[in-house]
């Protein structure tokens, strides 16, 4: 009898080659995936100790425009802390936090060459302070953008008459007397020295009347504007003034009504004709 041979051999080798592939396939994978993991981590630590490093921390920061500000008021607003990394920055936002500032009207915050920042602001140019049961500065756009008290700042012109209108910090100033305010100032700047002599107080703005104010000599003089029209009016008040003190009736006066289109209204006690 022939023997018979073991037909199963074969098969149970190629199964064992089989499985050693898988295992060697297992174990190749595994060391990828290690040298993977190894290799992300070294560049992971790499990144983190470049960002670290000075080449990408803030050199310094930069404040331009500022003329009532401090610089300390910028840098508090930013809120950048010392050694800050410039991939965290957000440009935008923080420019957003310096315009939090009333004087500030606008800003731009960009990183130049030398890794600084530069911080472009514009600030807030007020054109008087407007007083109600507070009083505020306010703006060439009639923004109504601090509370202050008048004393603090005696070069700028004061105009109140606004009590009663529950006028708050960031609102702003109704057209009518803003209008008649931007007037004012731009006639007193541009052609009169009565103001900054000193000899102009009391500005009073009134809804029908317009505005009035006090020439002060040796006696005061209220002097009515009216709403508009102000640099002509100035004009005629200096003729009248002249004429005023040339017949040596000045210190008769009591009010001037400039509210007339080519004329004026005087009030006093004058000497009648004829009287020594």
């Amino acid at each position: 009898m022939k023997s018979r041979k073991n037909r199963y051999a074969p098969v149970n080798g190629h199964r064992k080659g089989l499985i050693r592939n898988v295992l060697k396939g297992v174990l190749g994978t595994s060391l990828f995936l290690s040298g993977l993991l190894l290799i992300s981590a070294g560049l992971a630590h790499s990144y983190h100790a470049l960002m670290d490093s000075s080449l990408f921390k803030v050199r310094g920061i930069e404040v331009t425009g500022i003329h009532h500000l401090q610089r300390a008021d910028v840098l508090n607003a930013m809120k950048v802390p010392r050694d800050t990394g410039l991939v965290t920055l957000r440009m935008a936002t923080l420019a957003e936090r310096v315009e939090t500032l009333p004087w500030v009207k606008s800003a731009v915050v960009r990183l130049d060459l030398s890794r600084s920042l530069v911080v472009e602001v514009e600030e807030r140019q007020p054109l008087g302070i407007i007083t109600g049961e507070n009083s505020h500065l306010v703006d060439g756009e009639g923004k109504l953008f601090l509370s202050v008290e008048p004393q603090e700042y005696p070069n700028l012109m004061r105009l109140d008459g606004f009590s009663g209108l529950g006028l708050k910090e960031g609102e702003y100033l109704p057209l009518e007397p803003f209008e008649s305010l931007q007037d004012l100032k731009s006639a007193l700047d541009r052609r009169h020295v009565m103001y900054r002599e000193g000899r102009v107080e009391g500005f009073h703005w009134d809804p029908v009347e317009g505005i009035s104010f006090q020439l002060m000599g040796v006696s005061p003089i209220v002097i009515h504007l009216g709403s508009n029209a102000f640099d002509a009016k100035f004009q005629r008040l200096k003729r009248i003034m002249l004429l005023l003190e040339t017949q040596g009736w000045l210190e008769t006066v009591s009010r001037i009504d400039l509210d007339y289109k080519s004329r004026a209204y005087v009030e006093g006690t004058f000497p009648r004709p004829g009287s020594s």
